[in-house]
This record gives C-alpha cells, sequence and structure tokens, in this order.
C-alpha cells in the first residue's frame, strides 16, 4: 500500500513541476543550498520519500538544478521508479553540461549502472550518441565510456 501512495505522490509531482513557471538555478543571485542539502541527507539516510518530496519541491522553482535532478533520479530509482529516475539523471547531466560545460562522472556512471540494472542499455547508449552528437565533449564522452567498456 506504501508503494502505491508512493507511486501516486511521484505522478502529482512530475504533473505539478511540468506546469510550473520556472527560473534557472544558475542565473539566480542569491540561492540557499540549504534544501539541495536536506535532500542529499535525506538521501544518503535512506529516506526515499523524504528526498522525493524535498527535491520536487526544489525542481518547482528551479528547473536546471543538476544536482536535484541527481538526487531524485537516484531516490526513484531506489523505490523502482526507474523510468522516471533515468529522465531525471538524463537531465541532471544536461543541467550540468549546460551550466559547467562538463559532464559530471557521478551522474554519468550512475546512469549507466541503473540502466544496466534495469535493463535498458540501448536507451542509455542512444542518450549518449545524441549527445555526442551536440559536441565535441559530448563525442569524447562517448569515445571514453566505450573504450572504458561501460557502453
Amino acid at each position: 500500500m506504501a508503494n502505491i501512495l508512493l507511486k501516486w505522490k511521484i505522478q502529482g509531482w512530475e504533473r505539478k513541476i511540468r506546469a510550473a513557471n520556472r527560473t534557472s538555478f544558475y542565473k539566480e543571485e542569491s540561492v540557499s543550498l540549504g534544501p539541495i542539502i536536506k535532500v542529499e541527507k535525506a538521501y544518503k539516510a535512506g529516506a526515499w520519500s523524504e528526498a522525493i518530496d524535498e527535491t520536487y519541491k526544489i525542481l518547482m522553482r528551479f528547473d536546471d538544478m543538476s544536482d536535484a535532478h541527481y538526487y531524485l533520479g537516484m531516490s526513484l530509482a531506489k523505490v523502482h521508479e526507474v523510468p522516471l529516475a533515468v529522465e531525471h539523471l538524463t537531465a541532471a547531466i544536461r543541467s550540468h553540461k549546460k551550466a559547467m560545460d562538463s559532464y559530471d562522472e557521478r551522474y554519468v556512471d550512475d546512469l549507466i549502472n541503473i540502466c544496466r540494472a534495469s535493463g535498458r542499455e540501448s536507451e542509455v547508449r542512444k542518450f549518449f550518441e545524441g549527445l555526442a552528437g551536440l559536441d565535441a565533449k559530448g563525442k569524447l564522452l562517448l569515445e571514453r565510456l566505450k573504450y572504458q567498456g561501460k557502453l
């Protein structure tokens, strides 16, 4: 019963963030990092439901905060919501690249591991092939992942 309630809550949050008028985290001048620190602590403590709720609250305000997408994706994976987890982990990778002009290895590795564990290898391969078509760094990332045997 708890899983059904959590799934219903997640679906509600997804509808809300898609409808919200959000701003860019990276364009705000004064932003407290307290909420994302709270999410990180909840995630590390195994409080997946709390991490999910708090992360959605952050994403209601900011659509491009890569750490929020990352912790949401990882928490969703822990409660077996893999399609949404993959969606938010790919959003984390894109957001980080846009803001920092680099790819966060932790995001990349965790996305690959979740996709492997859930039989979604072709989906993750297509995602990285798409990044390779965007710029040289994406192409280099794809080549490195193939060389390392991750894809």
